[in-house]
């Protein structure tokens, strides 16, 4: 053995090489073998998604990791895009299988009993305020008159939606004044009206759409396995809140114990593995579209925890009668269930989670769904957002939302009297000022974003700040690209998609040679902006072309 650790191997007569080992190393009591990874295709793509996730999960700010997983995509994803108040027939099993949500309805006790709360003191308060909310309520309805009503100017629609807003608005500012004296969390907290909310977020376990399964099939290489192997959606979610209460800390978690053994195996993995193609079982349409997390303030805010959210259901008024009261529960549901997740997965966006990166702790959101008179409470736990297909089947947990049956604060107003008013609706109410939130001290809130730098404004690069605080409110404006993108014109569909009657003419266009620039232009494939040789930096040294372009600083992926 040589005393060196440097090892001289001749290889030919000519060439000559040095292999590095530590004498005295070489030999172990156990062998050691390399994993043998599996080289088959799907395989070697499946670690190289993982290895990307991975990356993505160590960016270390919040607006880096946002705008990161746009950058495969120059002119946005393809997603499916939801919107609220927009609710199709028999919407609620799609809802639940893109949000693995496990929708509960209890009584008022199993509702109190999974908020944590002690309903002797919400009791003194509800008689203490009661008097206050009546006279605000008969205000808004009887002492202002709608011009729209009487002129025709408005239509009925946008009438009723200015008073489904209007009555939310009066409700919150009594609730939130009177009980901001007796409780500090409601004195520290943050009100928003008609903040920007939105989601995104990957969902796998659907069934290849018949497009997509045909152009399989004409794949001979492609087993029958292959084939019929289920693809993954990029789900695209529009808020419309009303009014949203957030705080510097979480809610507590919910109590869960109400859900049964059984129930839990409801909840489990096979109720959410698989669901047939959205564009055909609902209608649905594929927008594109960059997409955004936004839980209605940008990154930095202190009060980055949601405590209530108020939603407006005047849109259920002018949904056909013959869907029938069951629709109309589901339909409540499905809008609970989107607007609570949407939130709740904004919200975990900030504190560094995403749809590659699983929670750490679960976040809790409270949301009222009315239109001034008719109530329907909602609590949701969020509980995983790892939704895409390579953990649809092997996640085990899933989220839980209780529901309280809907019910109305009052029958009707006859002069300045309420006709069967409702005090278990108005003690439920209560309930949500009520629930306090609390410091997680022993939980570490924000494990993938550095420790120096968790937000753009604490990286000291002036440059690089600029440029990704810059960059991001740009992509996160979603206005079309200045060029538009590929298109495929209707002549062409006609002649030479559908029916071949140009087979000589050069094939020149994307759709011809297999292309799709849409897909496969990434975000960062453009020309850099140019400096003007008067204000470049002046160097002593050229240093090439590279001078006349401005530096970019793009997360590295």
């Amino acid at each position: 053995m040589y005393p060196s650790k440097f090892l001289k191997i001749k290889l030919n007569s000519s060439i000559y090489r040095q292999i590095s080992f530590q004498p005295g190393n070489e030999l172990t009591k156990a062998p050691k073998y390399p994993e043998i990874l599996d080289l088959s295709d799907k395989e070697v793509a499946k670690r190289e998604k993982l290895a990307k996730h991975k990356r993505f999960e160590n960016l270390n700010t919040v607006e880096e990791k946002l705008f990161a997983i746009n950058l495969d995509k120059y002119y946005g994803w393809k997603s499916l895009i939801f919107k609220e108040r927009e609710y199709p027939y028999n919407f609620l099993p799609l809802v639940k299988h893109i949000t693995r949500t496990y929708i509960k309805e209890v009584d008022s006790i199993g509702f109190h009993k999974a908020q944590r709360l002690n309903l002797e003191e919400c009791q003194e308060l509800l008689n203490r305020v009661r008097p206050h909310l009546q006279d605000a309520l008969l205000f808004e309805l009887k002492g202002k008159r709608n011009d729209g009503e009487t002129d025709g100017g408005i239509d009925s629609k946008d009438i009723r939606s200015q008073k489904c807003t209007s009555l939310i608005h009066k409700i919150n500012n009594v609730l939130i004044t009177y009980f901001s004296n007796h409780f500090p969390h409601l004195m520290e907290a943050m009100v928003d009206y008609e903040p920007r909310q939105e989601a995104f977020w990957c969902v796998g376990g659907f069934h290849p759409s018949d497009e997509e399964y045909n152009k399989r099939k004409e794949n001979k290489k492609l087993s029958e396995e292959e084939i019929n192997e289920k693809v993954e959606h990029w789900i695209q979610y529009l808020g419309d809140p009303v009014i949203q209460v957030r705080h510097t800390f979480p809610l507590d978690t919910l109590d869960t114990d109400a859900i049964s053994s059984e129930q839990e195996e409801k909840s489990s993995t096979a109720a959410f593995s698989e669901f047939y193609d959205p564009s055909l079982t609902y209608g649905l349409e594929f927008g594109r579209r960059h997409g955004t997390n936004i839980p209605g303030f940008w990154p930095g805010d202190r009060n980055e925890f949601g405590l209530m959210s108020y939603h407006a259901i005047d849109h259920l008024k002018g949904r056909p009668p013959h869907f029938g009261e069951h629709d109309r529960q589901n339909t409540l549901h499905s809008q609970a269930i989107l607007a609570s997740f949407s939130w709740l997965h904004s919200q975990a966006s900030y504190q560094g989670f995403s749809t590659f990166s699983e929670l750490t702790y679960p976040l809790v959101n409270q949301c009222i769904l009315t239109d001034g008179r008719v109530f329907a409470f909602y609590l949701y736990q969020l509980n995983t957002t790892l939704l895409h297909s390579l953990f649809v089947e092997s996640n085990p947990r899933s989220n839980v939302c209780f529901a309280l049956k809907p019910a109305p604060l009052y029958q009707e107003i006859k002069g300045s009297e309420f006709i069967g008013w409702n005090d278990d609706t108005l003690r439920a109410l209560i309930s949500m000022y009520l629930c306090k939130p609390m410091e997680r001290k022993d939980v570490d809130m924000k494990p993938y974003l550095g420790k120096e730098e968790q937000i753009l404004a604490h990286i000291k690069d002036d440059e690089r700040r600029d440029w990704l605080h810059s960059q991001f409110r740009h992509m996160y404006s979603n206005r079309p690209r200045h060029k538009l993108g590929y298109e495929i014109y209707d002549w062409e569909r006609i002649y030479k998609i559908k029916f071949e009657t140009r087979p000589i003419e050069a094939r020149t266009r994307p759709f011809e040679r297999d292309e799709d620039p849409l897909e496969e232009r990434k975000y960062y494939e453009h020309m850099h902006q140019y400096i003007p040789k008067s204000q470049r930096p002046k160097k002593k040294h050229w240093t090439g072309w590279r001078a006349k372009f401005a530096k970019t600083y793009y997360p590295e992926l």
